[in-house]
């Protein structure tokens, strides 16, 4: 599922004025406790971020981290406190989310080219070609994607949101499924556009390799939470 734009929703607010000040911060959680069922799974996180970075969201399982990533999306309701993101109104920033379970059918009668279109405004072909080339795909992209591993199934995910040229992206366990090969692409890849000014919020394992790239880190341990920033 992609978000392409999110305005407006109950504690989820746009910036009042449309300029935005270089030092402002990009998201302010406050106070936010998050819930699931009747169990507080998250409770009383306060942090701040400013633009451009990577941040990584490590915990077991049940710790919390993909529910933290969906009630950023606006998908998951049940919290206290809030979050505000720091988007202009009416402007062209936007949130990208993807879960960890794709809902594409990589048995369907599609090639590569026409997924990473999804999504993309007035299929820039432009945009489709770059993200194709970016994460190494530009050989598969007439290939049907059930030809494609394990590693290149999901490069091609990230090659869809690339494309959609947005400014924030929420990734539920960026690297299952990956080779090391599509992780390393991966890798670069985020630090690359992460010093062009995009943030990446990331939920996984605690995966070494993509720990000294990161710009915050958020551990979610069993009733408690730690917050660390400004590692790079």
């Amino acid at each position: 599922m992609i978000i392409s734009a999110l305005k407006s929703k109950k504690n989820m607010l746009c910036a009042q004025k449309p300029e935005q000040n270089e030092n402002s911060d990009l998201l302010v959680v406050k106070n936010l406790s998050i819930y699931y069922g009747c169990c507080g799974i998250i409770e009383n996180l306060s942090f701040s971020i400013k633009s451009g970075g990577i941040v990584s969201i490590i915990g077991k399982n049940g710790s919390g981290k993909s529910t933290f990533l969906r009630t950023l999306a606006g998908i998951h309701e049940h919290f206290c406190g809030g979050f505000f993101w720091n988007l202009p109104c009416g402007g062209k920033k936007g949130i990208g989310y993807l879960p960890q379970y794709s809902e594409v059918n990589r048995y369907l009668s599609i090639q590569v080219r026409d997924v990473v279109s999804m999504g993309v405004r007035g299929k820039k072909k432009s945009s489709v070609d770059h993200a194709l080339a970016c994460l190494g795909l530009t050989e598969e992209a007439s290939s049907f994607i059930g030809t494609l591993s394990g590693g290149q199934f999901q490069r091609m995910l990230f090659a869809r949101l690339f494309a959609m040229e947005l400014d924030i992206f929420l990734l539920d366990e960026p690297f299952v499924s990956m080779d090391e090969a599509s992780q390393d692409i991966l890798i670069e890849q985020l630090f690359i556009l992460s010093k062009k000014g995009k943030t990446f919020f990331l939920a996984h394992h605690q995966d070494s390799a993509i720990l000294p790239y990161c710009k915050y880190i958020l551990k979610l341990l069993p009733g408690e939470h730690c917050w660390s920033g400004s590692y790079n």
